[in-house]
Protein backbone atom coordinates (compact mmCIF):
# COMPACT_ATOMS: atom_id res chain seq x y z
CA UNK A 1 0.00 0.00 0.00
CA UNK A 2 1.10 3.29 -0.57
CA UNK A 3 -1.91 5.98 0.29
CA UNK A 4 -4.47 5.48 2.98
CA UNK A 5 -6.71 2.88 2.96
CA UNK A 6 -9.94 3.87 5.24
CA UNK A 7 -12.96 1.98 4.75
CA UNK A 8 -14.61 4.11 8.34
CA UNK A 9 -15.71 1.58 10.04
CA UNK A 10 -16.56 -1.18 7.44
CA UNK A 11 -14.53 -4.03 6.87
CA UNK A 12 -11.44 -4.13 5.11
CA UNK A 13 -9.46 -6.47 3.92
CA UNK A 14 -6.18 -7.43 1.91
CA UNK A 15 -5.15 -10.74 0.39
CA UNK A 16 -2.24 -11.96 -2.00
CA UNK A 17 -2.69 -15.06 -3.45
CA UNK A 18 0.97 -16.14 -5.78
CA UNK A 19 3.80 -17.73 -3.45
CA UNK A 20 5.89 -15.13 -2.09
CA UNK A 21 3.63 -12.22 -2.36
CA UNK A 22 4.00 -10.45 0.44
CA UNK A 23 1.46 -7.73 1.87
CA UNK A 24 3.45 -4.51 2.65
CA UNK A 25 1.96 -1.83 4.17
CA UNK A 26 3.87 1.94 3.63
CA UNK A 27 0.24 3.70 4.40
CA UNK A 28 -2.25 3.66 7.27
CA UNK A 29 -5.24 1.33 6.97
CA UNK A 30 -8.25 2.45 8.41
CA UNK A 31 -11.31 0.23 9.01
CA UNK A 32 -13.95 -1.55 11.66
CA UNK A 33 -12.18 -5.12 11.07
CA UNK A 34 -8.90 -5.07 9.01
CA UNK A 35 -7.98 -8.38 7.94
CA UNK A 36 -4.74 -9.63 6.18
CA UNK A 37 -4.36 -12.72 4.31
CA UNK A 38 -0.83 -13.27 2.69
CA UNK A 39 0.49 -16.08 0.59
CA UNK A 40 3.83 -14.69 1.96
CA UNK A 41 4.65 -11.98 4.62
CA UNK A 42 3.33 -9.18 6.23
CA UNK A 43 5.37 -6.00 7.00
CA UNK A 44 5.02 -2.84 8.15
CA UNK A 45 7.09 0.66 7.76
CA UNK A 46 7.39 1.10 11.28
CA UNK A 47 6.54 5.22 10.80
CA UNK A 48 4.13 5.42 7.48
CA UNK A 49 2.58 1.39 7.89
CA UNK A 50 0.05 1.69 11.10
CA UNK A 51 -3.40 0.49 11.38
CA UNK A 52 -6.56 1.57 13.16
CA UNK A 53 -9.40 -0.43 13.60
CA UNK A 54 -11.75 -1.81 16.20
CA UNK A 55 -10.00 -5.60 15.32
CA UNK A 56 -6.96 -7.01 13.28
CA UNK A 57 -7.25 -10.48 12.26
CA UNK A 58 -5.67 -12.90 9.60
CA UNK A 59 -2.79 -15.27 8.29
CA UNK A 60 0.26 -15.60 6.78
CA UNK A 61 2.71 -18.11 5.55
CA UNK A 62 5.84 -16.11 7.32
CA UNK A 63 6.33 -13.85 9.93
CA UNK A 64 4.30 -10.97 10.70
CA UNK A 65 5.96 -7.39 11.59
CA UNK A 66 3.25 -4.60 12.40
CA UNK A 67 5.26 -2.87 14.67
CA UNK A 68 4.34 0.41 13.60
CA UNK A 69 1.82 3.01 16.20
CA UNK A 70 -0.94 0.78 15.48
CA UNK A 71 -4.34 1.77 17.21
CA UNK A 72 -6.29 -1.65 17.56
CA UNK A 73 -8.68 -2.28 20.54
CA UNK A 74 -9.03 -6.35 19.56
CA UNK A 75 -6.31 -8.92 17.93
CA UNK A 76 -8.40 -11.43 16.65
CA UNK A 77 -7.49 -14.77 15.27
CA UNK A 78 -4.19 -14.76 13.48
CA UNK A 79 -1.71 -17.44 12.38
CA UNK A 80 1.72 -17.72 10.95
CA UNK A 81 2.36 -21.21 9.65
CA UNK A 82 5.65 -21.10 11.84
CA UNK A 83 6.11 -17.32 10.88
CA UNK A 84 7.08 -14.84 13.77
CA UNK A 85 4.39 -12.67 14.59
CA UNK A 86 4.93 -9.01 16.21
CA UNK A 87 2.79 -6.37 16.73
CA UNK A 88 3.24 -2.92 18.66
CA UNK A 89 -0.11 -1.02 19.40
CA UNK A 90 -0.38 2.65 20.79
CA UNK A 91 -3.24 2.18 22.86
CA UNK A 92 -4.45 -0.71 25.28
CA UNK A 93 -4.95 -4.50 23.44
CA UNK A 94 -7.23 -7.41 23.73
CA UNK A 95 -6.93 -10.52 22.06
CA UNK A 96 -9.96 -12.11 21.73
CA UNK A 97 -8.90 -14.80 18.91
CA UNK A 98 -6.11 -17.56 19.08
CA UNK A 99 -2.48 -16.14 17.74
CA UNK A 100 -0.69 -19.18 16.60
CA UNK A 101 3.13 -18.84 15.29
CA UNK A 102 3.85 -22.11 14.90
CA UNK A 103 7.66 -23.26 15.93
CA UNK A 104 8.25 -18.94 15.90
CA UNK A 105 7.35 -16.72 18.48
CA UNK A 106 5.03 -13.80 19.61
CA UNK A 107 5.60 -10.57 20.62
CA UNK A 108 2.99 -8.11 21.63
CA UNK A 109 3.76 -4.61 22.50
CA UNK A 110 1.89 -1.66 24.24
CA UNK A 111 3.25 1.65 24.36
CA UNK A 112 1.82 4.60 26.24
CA UNK A 113 0.87 5.37 29.66
CA UNK A 114 -1.91 3.25 31.03
CA UNK A 115 -2.29 1.04 27.79
CA UNK A 116 -2.93 -2.30 29.57
CA UNK A 117 -2.42 -5.83 27.74
CA UNK A 118 -5.58 -8.19 28.23
CA UNK A 119 -5.33 -12.00 27.00
CA UNK A 120 -8.80 -13.47 26.33
CA UNK A 121 -7.99 -16.26 23.86
CA UNK A 122 -5.18 -18.66 23.25
CA UNK A 123 -1.45 -17.91 22.41
CA UNK A 124 0.47 -20.29 21.03
CA UNK A 125 3.83 -21.29 20.04
CA UNK A 126 5.28 -24.98 19.51
CA UNK A 127 8.92 -26.37 20.17
CA UNK A 128 11.72 -25.51 21.83
CA UNK A 129 12.11 -22.23 20.13
CA UNK A 130 8.21 -21.51 20.78
CA UNK A 131 8.60 -17.86 22.94
CA UNK A 132 5.66 -15.37 23.91
CA UNK A 133 6.98 -11.71 25.31
CA UNK A 134 4.63 -9.50 26.24
CA UNK A 135 5.28 -5.86 26.60
CA UNK A 136 3.58 -3.34 28.38
CA UNK A 137 3.16 0.57 29.37
CA UNK A 138 0.25 -0.49 31.80
CA UNK A 139 -0.63 -4.12 33.27
CA UNK A 140 -1.00 -7.39 31.68
CA UNK A 141 -4.06 -9.35 32.55
CA UNK A 142 -5.65 -12.69 31.15
CA UNK A 143 -9.29 -13.89 31.79
CA UNK A 144 -10.48 -17.45 32.24
CA UNK A 145 -10.73 -17.73 28.86
CA UNK A 146 -6.68 -16.45 27.73
CA UNK A 147 -4.63 -18.88 27.70
CA UNK A 148 -0.66 -18.91 27.09
CA UNK A 149 0.76 -21.92 25.51
CA UNK A 150 4.52 -21.94 24.91
CA UNK A 151 7.80 -23.25 25.53
CA UNK A 152 9.06 -19.95 27.09
CA UNK A 153 7.02 -16.92 28.01
CA UNK A 154 8.79 -13.48 29.06
CA UNK A 155 6.67 -10.35 30.54
CA UNK A 156 7.55 -6.68 31.33
CA UNK A 157 4.83 -4.56 32.78
CA UNK A 158 5.07 -1.43 34.23
CA UNK A 159 1.37 -1.94 36.83
CA UNK A 160 1.42 -5.40 36.99
CA UNK A 161 1.20 -8.71 36.03
CA UNK A 162 -1.33 -11.11 36.73
CA UNK A 163 -1.17 -14.24 34.38
CA UNK A 164 -2.91 -17.11 36.29
CA UNK A 165 -5.44 -19.03 33.95
CA UNK A 166 -5.88 -22.63 34.52
CA UNK A 167 -5.51 -23.21 31.00
CA UNK A 168 -1.77 -21.85 30.83
CA UNK A 169 0.85 -24.50 29.52
CA UNK A 170 4.23 -22.84 29.70
CA UNK A 171 7.24 -24.70 30.02
CA UNK A 172 10.06 -22.29 31.45
CA UNK A 173 9.12 -18.15 33.02
CA UNK A 174 11.84 -16.48 31.73
CA UNK A 175 11.91 -12.02 32.60
CA UNK A 176 9.07 -11.32 34.46
CA UNK A 177 9.62 -7.97 35.93
CA UNK A 178 7.03 -4.95 36.67
CA UNK A 179 7.68 -1.42 38.29
CA UNK A 180 4.74 -1.70 40.73
CA UNK A 181 1.40 -4.06 40.98
CA UNK A 182 1.61 -7.51 41.55
CA UNK A 183 4.10 -10.18 39.72
CA UNK A 184 1.71 -13.51 39.58
CA UNK A 185 2.44 -16.37 36.35
CA UNK A 186 0.79 -19.47 36.90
Amino acid sequence: TTGAVNAGTGGLTLTTTGAGDDIVLKSALHGGTVKLASAATILANTSTGKIVAATLTGSAHGSVGLNAANTITNLGAFTTNNGAFALTNAAALTTTGTVNAGTKTIALTTTGTGHNLAIHSHLQTSGSAGTVTLVTAGNTTESSAGAIITHKLNVKAKTGITLTSAANAIGVIGIHTTTSGPNKIT
